[in-house]
């Protein structure tokens, strides 16, 4: 009956039987299975939820009702579902995606970080989940675990520049600068036209005490995009840490005609003016960032 799409006559067959016996475990699970085929899902739920059925229902039914669960706004019963089909099936991707969005959806990241850390998600090619791992891995405040899942998932899909970019954020934030070297050169050779990935080498480069490679980063990132204002910006401070006011200056000029009513840009101006003794320019540009 069911294969041939008779689920009318297949429903009055179940609940012929469940008048009978009301706790009859297949009838149940037929009835529930049918309604969920047929798009009555609403039902389906409350059947399921008035016989507490998650205790009787396989792997596949108990998912199946579960995202009818979480589709209707049910979050708490989705989530004792999708536990129920996770331990009849600890293998299943699907199961494992859906449970861990509902649970980061919650708040619940350390839970979600913990169902994805499944030994079928390592087995598996899915950058997708190891990046959504990494993710409650950092909300959760795992940075470590963050770091290796975004670093995975980077290794699955390399052109993924959102994955590197928070990956290149932790790795800055932990100090971990020869690492982020490491992925910057990387990225650069898939997208060697990138200011920010220019930018973000001179930044790096700096961390790491390297001022000639810095500055390079940062005129790279300029002559691709003039109008990277951070790139000039870290520019100008790291000249006048090398005690080249002059160079400096330069970038102030450039940064004014960039942000003409920034008022901490003229005052760095002044600063700069000041070393080069050029008091008249300097109290002007001190002026302007008061104005």
């Amino acid at each position: 009956m069911v294969l041939e799409g008779r689920y009318e006559d297949a429903l009055l067959s179940y609940d012929s039987v469940l008048k009978q016996e009301p706790g009859n475990t297949e009838a149940l699970l037929g009835t529930v299975s049918l309604l969920l085929e047929s798009g009555r899902a609403g039902e389906a739920c409350k059947i399921f939820c008035d016989n507490e059925m998650v205790s009787i229902a396989g792997a596949d039914l108990c998912f199946k009702v579960g995202m009818a669960f979480e589709d209707a706004g049910s979050a708490g019963d989705a989530e004792e579902c999708y536990k129920k089909a996770l331990e009849l099936a600890p293998e299943d991707l699907g199961v494992i995606e859906r449970y861990s969005g509902l649970l980061i959806n919650a708040g619940k990241y350390q839970e979600a970080a913990g169902i994805l850390s499944s030994p079928a998600l390592e087995e598996s090619g899915s950058a997708v989940l190891r990046v959504r791992k990494g993710d409650a891995c950092l909300s959760a405040g795992m940075g470590t675990e963050a770091i290796e899942s975004y670093r995975r998932a980077l290794e699955l899909d390399p052109d993924n520049m959102n994955t590197a970019l928070r990956l290149l954020g932790l790795l800055k934030n932990a100090e971990r600068y020869g690492d982020a070297a490491e992925l910057i050169d990387s990225c650069l050779k898939r997208h060697p036209e990138d200011p920010n990935l220019w930018f973000e080498k001179g930044w790096i480069s700096e961390k790491k005490e390297m001022p000639v490679e810095a500055l390079a980063g940062y005129d790279r990132a300029i002559s691709i995009d003039g109008g990277c204002t951070r790139a000039i910006a870290c520019k100008a401070l790291l000249l006048m840490r090398e005690k080249k006011p002059e160079e400096a200056l330069e970038c102030y000029d450039l940064l004014i005609e960039r942000k003409p009513d920034n008022a901490a840009v003229h005052h760095s101006r002044g600063l700069v003016l000041k070393v080069l003794g050029r008091r008249e320019e300097a109290l002007d540009s001190f002026e302007s960032a008061l104005m």
